[in-house]
């Protein structure tokens, strides 16, 4: 059984090497300073990691930074309760690390919305109360996309520089796995995984090549990114060279998904002669997680029908971590195959670079940018299900050779921690709002609901933001008490400029906004109903917002709330 054969990426080495994006080491600045930085995550080494090691990238960073000098926050990202006691006592042991731990939590009032925009949103509601030097968010999720968009818009965050780290998009992963869109919350999640890379103000990749996978989708990269390898919690062991062999054992190394390359590793042992590896006494393992892909269900269904076949020994482990992983290929006679499609990371390679065992793996472009140009023939190979058959038998009888790093890990590290003291916080300056100030034209809808529209023009008087024009369209009210608050309000109206249209025909709320668009003279028209209340600075934020960003449109989250009295109190201010 093979779901696909000899797949090559989409990416070709020839198609995507275009562009060089300079690493942190690029930046020359003699006086680095000790900065405060936040970062917002949703994996998290010791919480949750899934097998793409992002956790363990994310506690990496932040202890390096820590080592560094620098003063470190994580907030973690999370709805799932039962995590709350494994956070108590994370909180404690990051401490020794002198990083401070924290819960984001959804605010009790919230935008209405699917679970990537709460989530997002909640961490801008609480950032913005904070002050940071640099905030790190976690590409996967959105998570900064309400954040970098305050910035964009000169709401927020003038001080701080909004950083997002781009490792696995949700997009990306879906299709290295031949996966369908699953539902409205994975749109949503593609969506504000873009735009927040879009309006970052850094934009930072632990690879050239996912930077020009998202370049090939028509992402609109920031003008300052940089490509810096993720740090690893691990010391490397001494290179010594030579090679090994006599290997009792075979470890399928990463994820059990489609991307990483399970199909064709499979297709690659089904190509050995026949009982080769019973022969020879070695047994396989499939080393990592279940991974996301419906189409492999690793263990139940698709490793199931093709060892059924095998004559050879073979177990899948796919509830280790990190640590146990590592432990068990360091004390196995083993050779590591890593046989991705695609990967952004490489964090697999990393490790086994680190451990010094044996591995061959995929010569995809990730993996090129780890490991030592001089190493690349001996440990690479072509991702198709024959170039691996062969290598396999190759690595068997002859050895494989202890391969090198790129860079050091030691060197990454420093990189990272001078890195945030040499960047330039204000990269990109404030657009100030020059004057005068422009007329903004207030159409207010209204049909039969008095109580209502008083509450509404009282806010608006409120505003301090003072030059406005409001145009009242009445929907061909017909009650008593309606038609009596209208004729209170025409004398007001007239010594203000203002504007109340009274229809003679019931004519629905469209109708009414598009004929006060008509009598409307300011340059930006701010809609609302009879029901809605503005804050008092809702006029200022909307024009300084339009005027930085040069936006046609803008929106706003809402607060909701019910009955015949305004608000006494709201989330949003």
């Amino acid at each position: 059984m093979s779901l696909s054969k000899n797949r090559y990426s989409k990416f070709s080495k020839k198609r995507i090497r275009k562009i060089k994006v300079p690493s942190f080491s690029s930046l020359k600045i003699k006086s680095p300073q000790f900065r405060s930085v936040a970062l917002i995550c949703t994996d998290l080494e010791g919480l949750v990691s899934f097998d793409d090691r992002v956790g363990g990238a994310n506690l990496a960073i932040a202890d390096c930074l820590s080592r560094a000098g620098h003063k470190v926050s994580i907030f973690f990202v999370s709805r799932s309760a039962s995590l709350v006691p494994v956070f108590r006592r994370c909180k404690a042991s990051f401490k020794k690390r002198n990083i401070e731990l924290h819960w984001l939590e959804e605010p009790p009032m919230i935008i209405e919305g699917l679970g990537p925009a709460r989530l997002s949103y909640a961490a801008y509601l609480y950032l913005r109360n904070q002050h940071f030097d640099v905030i790190h968010f976690q590409g996967a999720q959105g998570l900064g996309y309400y954040t970098a968009l305050s910035k964009s818009l000169g709401l927020d965050f003038d001080k701080t520089l909004i950083c997002i780290d781009l490792h696995g998009p949700g997009y990306w992963a879906r299709y290295g796995n031949e996966e369908l869109v699953a539902e409205p919350n994975d749109i949503l999640k593609f969506y504000l995984e873009r735009k927040s890379v879009e309006l970052a103000d850094v934009l930072i990749s632990p690879s050239q090549y996912i930077l020009h996978w998202a370049e090939s989708e028509g992402w609109k990269l920031p003008k300052f990114k940089f490509v810096e390898q993720f740090p690893i919690l691990m010391s490397p062991h001494n290179f010594q060279g030579g090679k090994t062999s006599k290997f009792k054992e075979i470890i399928f190394y990463g994820g059990l998904e489609i991307r990483r390359g399970i199909v064709e590793f499979c297709d690659a042992l089904n190509l050995l002669p026949k009982n080769f590896l019973k022969q020879m006494g070695i047994k396989v393992t499939f080393l990592g997680g279940l991974g996301i892909s419906n189409r492999i269900n690793s263990d139940e269904n698709y490793l199931t029908q093709v060892g059924s076949r095998w004559t050879h020994k073979w177990k899948i482990i796919s509830n280790l971590g990190r640590a146990e992983s590592l432990k068990y290929i360091s004390r196995r006679d083993a050779l590591v195959v890593i046989p991705c499609r695609e990967d952004s990371m490489g964090y697999h390679v990393l490790e086994c670079l680190a451990l010094g065992v044996s591995f061959i793996a995929s010569d995809i472009l990730a993996f090129q940018e780890i490991i030592d140009k001089r190493d690349h023939k001996e440990v690479l190979f072509e991702p198709t299900a024959f170039a691996m058959s062969e290598r396999i038998q190759l690595a068997l009888s002859k050895g494989v050779k202890r391969v090198r790093f790129l860079v050091s890990p030691k060197t990454t590290s420093a990189n990272w921690g001078t890195w945030h003291g040499k960047i330039n916080i204000n990269l990109q300056k404030k657009i100030s709002v020059s004057s005068p100030q422009p007329l903004v034209s207030i159409c207010v809808t209204h049909r039969n609901r008095p109580a209502f529209l008083k509450q509404c023009l009282d806010s608006l008087e409120q505003q301090t933001y003072k030059k406005f024009e409001v145009i009242l369209m009445d929907d061909a009210s017909d009650k008593a008490e309606a038609k009596k608050y209208l004729a209170t309000l025409k004398p007001k109206f007239r010594s203000k400029g203002w504007k109340i249209i009274i229809q003679k025909k019931k004519r629905g709320p469209s109708a009414n906004r598009n004929q006060a668009a008509e009598y409307a003279k300011g340059k930006y028209l701010l809609f609302m109903d009879d029901d809605n209340i503005a804050m008092p600075t809702e006029v200022f934020t909307f024009v300084n917002a339009a005027r930085i960003s040069g936006s046609d449109i803008l929106t706003c989250a809402c607060d909701r709330f019910s009955g015949v009295s305004p608000p006494i109190s709201v989330a949003l201010k």
